[in-house]
């Protein structure tokens, strides 16, 4: 409801109390209602004639509730009973004179005249029985009556009642009040309708409300002209008329400009009006919006008009054969032409940057262009016009082939000289004979001159001194009390703004951040949100009467949201125009505060969308670093954060929380594992005499030990690799016959539990330094055969609770301090003597060494050098000979625990 509608509202009550009905303040002195509802306030029969001189209680209530006022009639007009036919006749209106001061916030209402009202938007405020407090029902006005009412059908929740006689009905497109409720019908009480008054009557009736009525206003404020519109429409002739021509001449048109410049104005009140006096042309619009190649397919689908085929099927199979390529948009196009018989189709794409700024599939937008591309260039009978914000050129000439196609397609709109703004101004007036004092034309284009973006806060600026006209004139005073064309807009949407309460102020902060995307190198930007986005708690700020929707700050609508095959509405909000975003310093103070949150919500509905293409894959939920941030955001905002939002970082968390769960328990399996094999080698070790090397010079597979009771020899693996084992000093050697126990952890997974579970016996160990710079065959630095890194050992040692690092040569002591587990594996560069030197007190002094070679491949691979040249850095080779396995590196490194890797090959 709108703050003057708001402050004019009367409640007609008995002199017991009882609320009869209502009217409106038309003056500072009269209040309109209905006759019969005077005859209900006085205790009378509702269709009594006699005009009655008794006082009549009422009061405010949305302004002054309970102050209450008394008036006498001034002016009497009953209902007359003539016919069965026409049972009521004569319009039922009365005109009170107040007795009484007006309370402080009333305000007479502003009543318009219209030669026709049909399917115009209204709002209506009644007091229903039950109702003292008021309530607000909405519709759509509907046909004249043969007894010069006027139905009007209701849409909204609560259906009119006989507490609604008396209400003034106000027009959302007139923007004003164009009748008083006045009836229902009671042969029909299903039936939500009613019946009216309309302006023209009431005024005909009452001629001193003459000069409360005005013509319905010819300006748009902040919405864009239409193309019934187009008598209103003036500044842009010139251009109008280069676009009928460029139309005629080219397949694509562009209309680039401004937001603000009135793009959409030039193509829906000039370019579409004029073409509609041709002969031949069917024209179509729609927007891109999110979804832009399934918004082309629906279009195309009505503009076909089949009717034996589900319309959402026909969608579905159109939208399928355009993403498998097997259908081209000429042949549709040449088919709707055919089937109505016209001989060239105008599509106009309105807002066609929502594609970049909506559209989250890249694969749809890309077939959307090329279908029109394909379209433009090889159909005669097709032209595009597309509508086009000018800081999204970029985004349009990114893709070559549309970059192509705009090189002579553009037509840029740019602001307004001083003559044409001075049409906008001063014609749309004279046409409905409203005369503007004298200076204020200048005044206005003084405001406005050289401002790009300024067109829509002119046209509010036009709307509220038009609400504001006196005796049919436009005046300097009247242009003063809205704040000039600067502030007009920041001043209405402020004013509006603090007329809530504190709560509901908070709620507005929820509500309008939601509702403008946060620019990523270009200005931010309005968005359509969903009622779950704005929140269920906030939707009823946004619907409710005396609301954001009310106050014209915000629009709302229904869109399709599809499900499978499944097509719903879903209610959705959008600011009433960018030039808001622009100059309520409120708003850009709550984006500046709010503009990290807003933008890793827009990154969240990305994720969302993928989430949902993929048929909710677990795959595409969000995990580690973003979903540490999701849970953050949850925590802070979470009364800002959609159910939808919600329930995505629920299902990441979850699943989460699930491989977590996973994870643990296949690490207390592994643990479990690795105990057993520790206490099976600790048996091992308690039984020496039976895998005790007796022998000096034991010869065992690839391996050879030098010395009688040190080394313990190991159950040969599956993988047929024989390994030993020795205590040294205080710490351990683990040594195994092949370099790829370590390269392929997974397959040797058994060996490696029982390996590095004996290790960790003498000590908690839990950090593992992997040798580098040494030419090692497995290391996470390369290798001579550019073998893999041992990834899969990382990753297992991880799960067992250690951490895993490099050790990068030259080895040292205070390296080697970093860790507690030192891993060989298989070097074929040289250590030094200060190295083995490191590594021999590391292990004396309770480290564990666990060492892999692999003798004959070193043996022969280091004899064919140029066969794999360069493998081992400069150096690391001076002093090897292939003849002598004493000066394989692998065995200079574990001489001190006596044992060799030989040149034999064990199969």
């Amino acid at each position: 409801m709108t703050v003057q509608l708001r402050a004019a509202i009367a409640r007609i009550r008995q002199a017991k109390g009882r609320v009869v009905g209502a009217g409106f303040l038309v003056s500072d002195q009269h209040i309109l209602t209905c006759a019969h509802v005077v005859n209900a306030a006085l205790g009378k029969q509702l269709n009594t004639p006699d005009q009655p001189n008794q006082e009549i209680d009422l009061d405010f209530p949305l302004v002054a509730s309970g102050n209450t006022l008394r008036g006498r009639v001034v002016r009497w007009i009953p209902v007359q009973r003539s016919s069965d036919i026409l049972p009521e006749t004569g319009a039922d209106i009365a005109l009170l004179e107040l007795e009484s001061t007006l309370p402080e916030g009333t305000q007479p209402v502003r009543l318009v005249k219209a030669e026709t009202l049909w399917k115009h938007p209204f709002r209506v405020f009644g007091f229903p029985e039950g109702q003292a407090v008021g309530v607000s029902t909405y519709g759509i006005i509907s046909n004249p009556q043969a007894n010069g009412r006027v139905q009007i059908d209701v849409h909204g929740t609560y259906p009119i009642e006989s507490g609604f006689s008396g209400s003034p009905v106000w027009d959302e497109q007139l923007d004003g009040v164009a009748g008083m409720t006045v009836a229902i019908d009671p042969k029909r009480p299903q039936v939500r309708a009613a019946f009216i008054i309309p302006t023209t009557q009431l005024i005909n009736a009452c001629p001193e409300l003459e000069e409360q009525a005005i013509p319905p206003c010819p300006y748009r404020g902040l919405f864009a002209f239409r193309e019934q519109d187009a008598k209103f429409f003036f500044g842009r002739e010139q251009f109008t008329q280069q676009l009928v021509k460029a139309v005629h001449k080219q397949s694509l048109v562009a209309v680039i400009g401004a937001s603000g410049s009135g793009k959409s104005s030039v193509v829906f009140a000039g370019l579409i009006p004029q073409l509609r006096s041709e002969e031949g042309w069917l024209i179509e619009v729609f927007r891109p919006e999110d979804r832009p190649l399934r918004n082309l397919t629906k279009t195309l689908v009505a503009l076909r008009k089949i009717q034996t085929i589900d319309p959402l099927d026909q969608i579905d199979q159109m939208l399928e054969k355009f993403q498998e390529g097997k259908r081209k948009l000429r042949d549709v196009i040449e088919d709707i032409l055919d089937r109505n018989n016209r001989t060239r189709l105008l599509l106009i794409a309105d807002q066609f940057e929502e594609l970049y700024t909506l559209c989250k599939d890249k694969s749809e937008l890309q077939i959307f262009l090329d279908l029109f591309l394909e379209a433009v260039n090889q159909t005669e009978n097709f032209t595009l016009v597309l509508t086009l914000r000018a800081d999204f050129c970029g985004y349009a000439l990114s893709y070559r082939p549309f970059a192509d196609a705009l090189q002579d397609a553009d037509r840029k709109l740019g602001p307004m000289n001083q003559e044409e703004l001075q049409k906008v101004i001063e014609q749309p007036a004279q046409l409905l004979g409203v005369r503007i004092e004298s200076g204020l034309t200048e005044r206005i284009l003084e405001a406005v001159e050289d401002e790009p973006g300024y067109l829509p806060l002119l046209e509010f600026a036009l709307t509220l001194l038009w609400a504001k006209q006196q005796n049919g004139q436009l005046t300097h005073q009247a242009y003063e009390d809205i704040g000039g064309v600067e502030k007009a807009l920041a001043e209405y949407a402020e004013e509006e703004y603090q007329n809530l309460s504190e709560e509901d102020k908070q709620r507005a902060q929820r509500v309008f951040i939601q509702l403008v995307r946060p620019g990523a190198g270009t200005e931010d930007t309005r968005r359509l949100a969903t009622r779950d986005e704005v929140g269920e708690d906030n939707w009823d700020l946004v619907t409710r009467k005396e609301g954001l929707a009310d106050a014209r700050l915000v629009v709302t609508n229904k869109t399709e949201k599809t499900e499978g095959k499944v097509e719903t509405d879903q209610e959705t909000v959008e600011i009433i125009h960018e030039a808001l975003i622009r100059e309520w310093g409120t708003l850009r103070g709550w984006m500046e505060v709010n503009r990290e949150f807003r933008t890793w919500q827009e990154r969240l509905k990305v994720r969302m969308q993928e989430w949902g293409k993929s048929n909710r894959d677990d795959g595409a939920l969000l995990w580690g670093v973003p979903l540490a941030e999701a849970e953050n955001w949850l925590q802070k905002r979470f009364a800002e954060i959609g159910e939808n939002e919600k329930d995505f970082i629920t299902a990441s968390v979850d699943l989460r929380n699930i491989e977590l769960k996973l994870e643990t328990e296949q690490r207390e399996q592994e643990k479990k594992l690795l105990q057993a094999a520790v206490e099976a080698y600790i048996n091992v070790l308690g039984e020496l005499s039976l895998d005790h090397m007796s022998n000096k010079n034991h010869i065992l597979g690839q391996i050879k030990v030098l010395d009688d009771d040190v080394w313990t020899k190991l159950p040969k693996s599956e993988e047929k690799i024989f390994s030993i084992l020795r205590d040294y000093g205080d710490g351990k050697v683990f040594a195994a016959g092949h370099n790829g126990v370590l390269g392929d952890a997974n397959t040797s997974r058994i060996l490696l539990i029982s390996a590095f579970g004996w290790l960790n016996l003498s000590s908690n160990n839990k950090s593992v330094l992997i040798s580098s710079g040494h030419s090692e065959i497995i290391s996470f630095k390369g290798s001579p055969f550019n073998t893999k890194p041992p990834l899969a050992l990382k990753k297992l040692l991880n799960k067992w609770g250690s951490t895993v690092g490099d050790i990068v040569a030259p080895i040292d002591d205070t390296k080697l301090k970093k860790g507690n587990i030192l891993v060989v594996g298989d070097a074929w560069g040289n250590f030094t003597q200060s190295e083995i030197d490191a590594v021999e007190n590391f292990v004396k002094n309770g480290g564990s060494l666990f060492v892999v070679g692999l003798g004959w491949s070193w043996k022969q691979y280091s004899e064919n050098p140029p066969e794999f040249p360069g493998f081992c850095e400069p150096g690391q080779q001076e002093g090897q000979n292939t003849q002598d396995m004493l000066t394989y590196p692998m065995n200079r490194l574990v001489e001190p625990y006596k044992m060799q890797w030989t040149e034999y090959r064990f199969d």
